[in-house]
């Protein structure tokens, strides 16, 4: 319903009320997905001019510097397939260098009977299955691996005693101390001792009553 019958529509859709929340959020993150999407020509008939990774210059409404479809005299949603005439393609002279480029690589492609596809296309590689590790892996933020993980995640620890842990070794535990910080109205006070601000070095290492257990 979203795509209006056609998966190309991914790239031009704007977010609506009218659509789900997930719609909304995968129109939203599409384009971290864009370069790995790429469309290989054939016949042209489903390859968007506009929107479509069909090109090395990407998505050509961006590579073009958003230039509007009226100045070059094509609808918004025109194929490959339509710009292409016996004598060439039907486009306007070049008036900058990145059209003059575009033009260069169109006049390297050749229009075919062949139904158009998609690829999936990871580190210049055409993957045959899609894997969501090597995706997680992609787009997450990778930083310096810390000397103490080991000590913290490995086979044979207790899942609940290694997020404890992790936690701890990161301050994030739900002591009052954080609590206060966090807004919360509470007694600052340890609440096994009652002697002390209640953080995250008194509760492991100075609360009497933990020393006790």
């Amino acid at each position: 319903m979203v795509l209006h019958g056609s998966l190309n529509n991914i790239w031009s859709l704007k977010t609506s009320q009218r659509n789900s929340w997930l719609a909304n959020k995968i129109i939203k993150i599409r384009d971290v997905a864009f370069h790995w999407i790429k469309f290989r020509v054939e016949n042209g008939k489903n390859c968007r001019f506009w929107y479509d990774n069909w090109s090395p210059f990407g998505s050509l409404h961006v590579f073009l510097q958003g230039a509007a479809s009226f100045q070059f005299g094509l609808y918004p949603l025109v194929t490959l397939h339509d710009l292409r005439s016996p004598t060439g393609w039907l486009l306007p002279l070049a008036r900058s260098e990145n059209q003059v480029l575009l033009q260069a690589y169109l006049s390297t492609i050749s229009l075919s009977s062949d139904e158009d596809s998609y690829e999936w296309v990871m580190d210049d590689v055409i993957m045959t299955k899609f894997s969501t590790g090597q995706v997680y892996n992609a787009i997450r933020e990778h930083r310096p691996t810390i000397p103490w993980y080991q000590a913290v995640w490995n086979k044979r620890g207790i899942p609940k005693h290694s997020f404890l842990t992790w936690l701890f070794v990161l301050d994030r535990c739900p002591t009052r101390n954080r609590l206060l910080n966090w807004g919360l109205i509470t007694d600052p006070n340890c609440l096994l001792c009652n002697s002390s601000l209640e953080d995250r070095d008194h509760v492991f290492f100075g609360c009497s009553f933990s020393w006790r257990i």
